[in-house]
């Protein structure tokens, strides 16, 4: 999606988010369900999704915090791997989505992991990270670096996820 929405920004002068909106639509056109194998916080496991999420921390899944961290300095990487097998499954997530009625153990696999390894048979895999797209080769290997980045602040200002 991500490189379809900077696609759209490009060449059609799209805003970022109707862009990804248009990007969105494409990729459920496409619907490219892709097989991969993660080993993980003693889990190892084959699936097949439309989407799997490495994240930083664990993430809010209800309406009013979609997409936000509680903290930033937990030390744990969080996996979400789509359950969705078709399209009108998929929309039907999204809706319920953006409506925060997603029931995480019925729509995702989620879990928590200090390191993970995603393994696929293709030789190359997109991946977007902090939105940017780059192409890697599997395995891909992700592990948590606990207190990492440093952030100054003003003195009395707190971080904030964004």
């Amino acid at each position: 999606m991500v490189l379809e929405r900077d696609k759209r920004r490009r060449h059609d002068g799209l805003g970022k988010w109707p862009a990804m909106i248009w990007a969105a639509l494409k990729v459920l056109w496409l619907f490219p369900l892709r097989r991969f194998r993660v080993r993980a916080a003693r889990r190892a496991e084959s699936c097949k999704t439309p989407c799997l999420f490495v994240g930083n921390n664990q993430y809010r899944l209800d309406l009013l915090g979609l997409g936000r961290r509680e903290r930033l300095d937990g030390g744990e990487l969080w996996l979400y791997i789509a359950r969705q097998q078709t399209r009108l499954s998929l929309i039907w997530f999204t809706f319920r989505a953006l409506m925060g009625l997603t029931n995480p153990k019925r729509d995702l696999i989620c879990f928590s992991a200090l390191n993970a390894e995603i393994g696929s048979r293709r030789k190359s895999l997109s991946v977007a990270t902090d939105g940017e797209v780059n192409w890697m080769h599997p395995p891909l290997k992700y592990r948590s670096r606990p207190a990492a980045l440093y952030v100054f602040t003003p003195a009395g200002q707190q971080v904030q996820d964004a």
